[in-house]
């Protein structure tokens, strides 16, 4: 019976970046507010390219999951249950399959335990029944067990990689009735055929909230709660952040929970680019160290109002409520601080002239400015000069405002500024190394050639 904060969200974001699409059929959700205290969500396929809409769910009843696509994009599959005011199932517990091409929905199974169903790379279905992991077909038939836990825990909760090679489930088991007290839980890693199982984590009081995977596979965050294992009113669950990277063969934790985005109820996703986005808050962050990049509200829209998925191949989307203006959210923005003609407060610019004006792209605490890639600078549509002979960009890394952090300076060329008599104003635009955008701008005055 969870209780945490942004219960809702965290729910919805479960398995959000678990992802089995194409870019011809989009899973996608939106949030349901006309069930009372409660949020719900409310499923759908879109196919973008022409223009259907899928509806398969828009009812009260409870999900941990987006839809599951089979590998022809004909078939998709969900698990769905009646939830009580204290967060508990209410059997039964449907394993629901959506035909796209009778556009019908079929309950093909009942489960003890709420959880959510997945088809695999071989089209058949992996669930949790009764604690147990195991697969089915289509059609709810021919069920096996691909694996049982050990040491007296049931599994409660799994997440398919992208690709559906790998799945992480989480382990729970109860020492007493109470939850906050003896409820512990465990995540382990396994062959989506439930070889290979390996215990990623020792057990822990607490409980999952949301997993999402690296676009490169090689790892995820998860963030979980852990209780301090007192009952009644002295209860607190802290919330914890941590990410998992696989590599030759051994597994690196990185505790990320005392970062900038150790927030409760942060519910965060991977970018195309290996960010990390938050649903909760709209930044943007670093996935290494967890720091606080950029404001993203800009780019954002009302999860309350639009369609929203993360799916591999698609990477995260956003829609109208009835599955047009599909966009992606592709990398973020950062807004950078910068100054043109550092340590000049008129910043004029001669256009007739030659050669070349500096600007400063300032860190911060948040921002490292010598992680921009020159060969993609442009300020009012100017290029950094290329040196001839050693082919290498006219820019060096600089304190310029004597704050103890390496700025990125950059000598762009005059003649080519696209700015005319009048205009006040010269946008700054780049990349990151790792595809980042970065922006800023600043005042300038143009002195007309003569």
């Amino acid at each position: 019976m969870k209780s945490l904060h942004l219960f809702w969200i965290t729910l919805i974001m479960t398995l959000l970046c678990a992802g089995d699409a194409t870019a011809q059929i989009v899973p996608m959700a939106s949030i349901n507010t006309t069930c009372g205290e409660h949020s719900f969500l409310n499923l759908y396929l879109n196919d973008p390219d022409n223009g259907v809409l899928h509806t398969l769910k828009d009812n009260c009843l409870k999900t941990h999951q987006f839809a599951s696509l089979n590998s022809s994009n004909t078939m998709a599959v969900f698990v769905e249950w009646l939830q009580d005011q204290d967060h508990n199932p209410v059997p039964p517990i449907n394993v629901r399959v959506y035909s796209l091409g009778t556009k019908t929905l079929t309950t093909i199974r009942t489960i003890e335990g709420s959880g959510v169903a997945y088809f695999d790379s071989q089209d058949r279905i992996v669930f949790i029944d009764e604690g147990i992991l195991k697969r089915m077909d289509a059609s709810g038939n021919n069920v096996e067990v691909l694996l049982a836990p050990n040491d007296s825990f049931r599994y409660s909760m799994l997440w398919i990689s992208p690709g559906r090679q790998k799945i992480v489930a989480a382990e729970s088991k109860w020492l007493s009735q109470n939850y906050y007290t003896d409820y512990y839980f465990r995540l382990v890693i396994m062959n989506a055929d439930g070889t290979d199982p390996m215990v990623l984590t020792e057990p822990c009081r607490g409980d999952w909230d949301s997993l999402a995977w690296r676009p490169d596979l090689d790892g995820f965050l998860f963030y979980y709660h852990e209780f301090n294992g007192l009952g009644g009113e002295d209860h607190e669950a802290y919330p914890k952040y941590k990410a998992f990277e696989f590599s030759a063969g051994s597994v690196q934790i990185n505790d990320l929970s005392n970062s900038d985005l150790g927030k409760e109820g942060n519910v965060l996703v991977y970018t195309q680019c290996g960010t990390l986005l938050s649903l909760t808050y709209q930044e943007l962050y670093d996935a290494k160290t967890g720091s606080f990049l950029s404001d993203a509200s800009s780019f954002f829209p009302s999860l309350s109002e639009s369609l929203f998925s993360s799916f591999e191949g698609v990477g995260i989307s956003f829609a109208d409520p009835d599955g047009s203006n599909f966009r992606r959210f592709e990398c973020g923005v950062i807004t950078a601080a910068i100054d043109v003609k550092p340590g000049s407060d008129s910043n004029c610019v001669n256009l007739g002239s030659a050669g070349v004006i500096p600007v400063a792209v300032l860190s911060s605490n948040n921002f490292d400015a010598t992680q921009i890639d020159p060969a993609t600078v442009s300020l009012a549509g100017a290029s950094i000069k290329l040196v001839a002979k050693s082919g290498r960009f006219l820019a060096h890394r600089e304190d310029v405002n004597g704050d103890g952090l390496l700025d990125l300076v950059c000598q762009v060329l005059t003649e080519d500024f696209f700015l005319e008599p009048g205009e006040s104003t010269a946008l700054f635009e780049a990349e990151t190394f790792n595809g980042i955008q970065v922006r800023g701008e600043d005042s300038v005055c143009i002195v007309p050639d003569k």
